[in-house]
């Protein structure tokens, strides 16, 4: 799967605005939670529910974990650490005192996950490409698909119109409201299927 970045302009000190330095950032398609990393785990062959009290559980040990001072390494994925912040503050004295926080957690990758992420293909996105189709469009490209697969679900078509996977369930709610598609399946097995109502709107 092709990976879209943007390149800036990055900003610079007074005095040094002349140094035109740029900087590449990916340009995220959004986040996927809990519910989307079920649903795709359940396409595996796995039950949602103890996927859940898995990944609940295990984020309930690794905080206990780096709270009681531990490191914690989780294979293929990475390690967490404690980040910790000074503050220093100068007193009336003139003597500092120095007070040290919790600043949140440190993560470094692990080598299997970076390999698997420096295989992404990167392609510079044009100010054109942010631009999504209108809905109209984005309903008929979805018949031509379903005419021809049968079926999609919420990951499938955010990736077949290049959308956040809240655009994508924002879509797909709308058309099963007005009768294009029908929904069936499970909570975290819905699938989508052409409807009675299922010609696209003319553009």
């Amino acid at each position: 799967m092709k990976v879209k970045v943007g390149i800036y302009q990055t900003p610079q000190p007074k005095g040094r605005e002349s140094e035109q330095l740029l900087h590449a950032r990916v340009s995220s398609k959004g986040t996927r939670r809990i519910d989307e990393i079920c649903e795709r785990l359940y396409e595996l062959g796995l039950n949602s529910a103890q996927i859940k009290g898995i990944l609940d559980g295990l984020a309930r040990y690794i905080g206990e974990s780096l709270r009681d001072g531990y490191h914690i390494e989780v294979e293929g994925i990475g390690t967490f650490s404690m980040s910790v912040k000074t503050l220093q503050e100068e007193e009336e004295t003139g003597d500092k005192s120095v007070t040290i926080q919790p600043a949140g957690v440190n993560f470094k990758c692990s080598k299997k996950l970076q390999t698997m992420v420096n295989q992404a293909e990167l392609i510079v996105e044009k100010p054109s490409d942010k631009a999504i189709l209108p809905l109209a469009k984005r309903k008929k490209r979805l018949a031509s698909y379903l005419e021809k697969k049968k079926y999609i679900n919420q990951r499938e078509y955010a990736g077949l119109l290049d959308l956040t996977i809240y655009q994508a369930r924002k879509d797909l709610m709308e058309f099963v409201e007005e009768g294009f598609i029908l929904q069936t399946g499970g909570k975290t097995r819905k699938i989508y299927i052409l409807g009675e109502n299922s010609v696209p709107d003319s553009l």
